[in-house]
């Protein structure tokens, strides 16, 4: 397959357009929405960098990422909940209904549970996040990266 000039391509997408505006060809563009894990990866991008930390591991000096994502006025970190096993130990995570990010800001504890623009808390994350707010948390349901930068804009 050859590469195709500008103005053969101009030609190409003019006729594609003619033929779905007549109605020679019927066409569904669909665009995918950002997944949770998505949305949490781009938030804590958002809120701070990581640092590389020197660890012993085993007799060898490895860098790894320290895991909390770091900028003045604030610390967050990605919340697991649920557990499993490793290495033959039961491993526990954060209780269920925890929020996917918690931190620290100014001194205030904050935690931000991330949704998809459909995205609904269940009951035990609507649980979770009124004990917190009761004990002066404060708590966010994110639905982009844009409302948690513009809320941290704000909070600091």
């Amino acid at each position: 397959m050859s590469e195709l000039t500008i103005q053969e391509m101009r030609t190409y997408c003019e006729a594609v357009i003619h033929a779905a505006r007549t109605g020679q060809v019927k066409f569904k563009l669909t665009i995918e929405e950002p997944s949770e894990t998505d949305i949490q990866a781009d938030i804590l991008q958002a809120l701070g960098r990581q640092d590389r930390v020197l660890v012993d591991r085993k007799g060898q000096k490895v860098w790894v990422l320290d895991g909390l994502y770091k900028r003045p006025g604030g610390v967050f970190w990605r919340a697991n909940c649920g557990g499993g096993m490793a290495n033959g130990r039961v491993i526990r995570g954060n209780p269920n209904g925890t929020a996917d990010i918690l931190g620290v800001i100014n001194g205030r504890p904050v935690a931000i549970e991330v949704k998809t623009r459909t995205g609904k808390q269940s009951d035990i994350q609507r649980s979770w996040q009124t004990s917190w707010e009761a004990a002066g948390g404060i708590y966010i349901v994110a639905r982009s990266v844009q409302e948690v930068v513009e809320w941290f804009k704000e909070a600091t």
